[in-house]
């Protein structure tokens, strides 16, 4: 359980991210 959190929590990080760099161009 914990190597699955060590792995989707940079994942979900990232997806942060990126989405908020696409608004932040989009807009």
């Amino acid at each position: 359980m914990g190597f699955t959190w060590k792995f989707l929590f940079p994942v979900a990080v990232l997806n942060l991210l990126v989405t908020g760099f696409v608004v932040a161009l989009v807009s």
